[in-house]
């Protein structure tokens, strides 16, 4: 039957249209994809798309939007909706919301219970104070940034036999949205020349780990790290990252990708520090 059947039955409606402007980004995304494998510009239809699609939640979708603009080049207006939106994350109040597999024992922060307690209107409510995953199908891997792409192949061939049938988000690209707009930031104030603003990024980046205890992508978000600390030539920093994120998750996790590449390489380069630089997580 079709979508639009449910979107006019009464209580069935805001779902459906949510899960349809959901639906809607994935097809801009896709189509931008293409778009940029092709070296063109973005289609029109893709752009509308995602416009239209991108107040589906808080932030997740326009986190998603700023990754695409920045792949294809449009540094400026990826920083600007980037600003925009951490300027509407509340970090009081907003908690990560991550359905990829069962996150057992959250304690979720006393202002959102308030909130999720007073509420009249409890499913708005929930799309102003809650952050998903921000999901990238293979399809749409050119939307986001190398560092973030390895994340759709964490499963060696001898990690495959402990995945279960719910597991099906490992072959896509699945991160925490504030993690994810943090490192968007330090890239494009990379690309951007703006030094102190990048630092700010990467210690941005790395508090956010550290104080929210309920992100469901702690190690991608650590492996991204990792990969920031290892474009700023800090490889004790960067391995450490890695080494903390398999201590997350032993099995299909990029971070034994990540950590023989940079061995290799700091073996292959000669490389030798007596600085031990420690990054305090919980």
């Amino acid at each position: 039957m079709k979508l639009t059947h449910y979107m006019n039955q009464g209580q069935n409606k805001l779902a459906c249209s949510s899960f349809a402007k959901f639906l809607g980004m994935h097809l801009g995304s896709a189509l931008a994809s293409m778009n940029i494998h092709n070296q063109v510009g973005l289609c029109r239809e893709s752009t509308v798309l995602m416009s239209l699609c991108a107040n589906v939640d808080l932030i997740s979708s326009k986190v998603k939007l700023a990754s695409i603009f920045y792949c294809t080049g449009e540094i400026e207006r990826a920083e600007l909706i980037l600003k925009k939106t951490e300027e509407s994350y509340d970090l009081n109040v907003v908690e990560p919301i991550c359905q990829c597999y069962d996150c057992k024992n959250k304690k979720f922060k006393r202002a959102f219970n308030k909130l999720c307690y007073e509420a009249d209107d409890e499913y708005t409510l929930l799309q102003r104070i809650t952050s998903p995953c921000v999901r990238f199908l293979r399809c749409e891997r050119n939307c986001c940034p190398q560092e973030l792409q390895h994340e759709m192949f964490r499963s060696p061939q001898q990690d495959l036999p402990y995945r279960d049938k719910y597991d099906e988000w490992m072959d896509m690209a699945v991160v925490d949205s504030l993690p994810y707009l943090h490192f968007l930031h330090y890239k494009t104030y990379s690309h951007l020349r703006r030094h102190r603003d990048k630092q700010a990024a990467i210690s941005n980046l790395a508090k956010c780990i550290v104080e929210e205890p309920n992100f469901g992508h702690k190690e991608t978000a650590l492996n991204l790290l990792g990969q920031c600390m290892e474009q700023e030539n800090r490889m004790n920093a960067a391995l450490q990252c890695y080494l903390l994120s398999l201590k997350i998750r032993g099995r299909n996790n990029t971070a034994k990708f990540h950590i023989c590449r940079l061995v290799s390489s700091m073996l292959g380069s000669g490389f030798h520090s007596n600085k031990c630089e420690n990054i305090h997580f919980s």
